[in-house]
């Protein structure tokens, strides 16, 4: 997809979200973490709404297709012994029926990525429902296992001003 197709795709992706209520944010590459222009989102999980951020981002993959990336910051930062968490993400990775979860060791973030292959002839269009069709599956995931996962979460460390990092 060219950066007109990904544009008027993020763009789409926009207005669906915003219709059911999400806010988003949008980021140049050059300026974000990611290869490509990024739309943010933060969304609710669980029943006691427990905040998480998405963002969806395309990058090229062969000569035909493209990848739709959904990568989620379920918590933002993980206590700083992780053996206990890696060893319980083998299991829910083993069980999980979409996506994986990991560990961002330089940021100390556990993270759920889905990646979505998609022929490079679709339109922006058909890629933005088909995002938010993935988004409500990934909800799912993310709802179901966010219970077993959030006791691994810690509050950042104080900087020498008594700020977080």
């Amino acid at each position: 997809m060219d950066l007109t197709g990904v544009h008027g795709f993020l763009s789409a992706l926009d207005g669906r979200l915003r219709d059911i209520g999400l806010d988003t944010t949008y980021v140049e590459g050059e300026r974000g973490v990611q290869i490509g222009d990024t739309l943010r989102t933060l969304m609710a999980v669980t029943d006691e709404a427990h905040p998480v951020i998405t963002e969806f981002v395309v990058t090229g993959f062969t000569e035909d297709a493209d990848l739709l990336h959904i990568y989620t910051t379920v918590l933002l930062h993980v206590e700083r012994s992780k053996e206990a968490l890696a060893s319980h993400l083998l299991e829910c990775n083993l069980l999980c029926p979409l996506g994986h979860f990991g560990i961002y060791e330089e940021e100390g973030q556990l993270y759920h990525k889905y990646s979505y292959p998609f022929d490079r002839d679709t339109s922006p269009e058909d890629l933005a429902l088909t995002a938010e069709n993935l988004l409500g599956l990934i909800y799912e995931v993310i709802s179901g296992n966010y219970p077993s996962l959030e006791p691994f979460a810690d509050a950042p460390e104080a900087d020498e001003k008594g700020g977080t990092q």
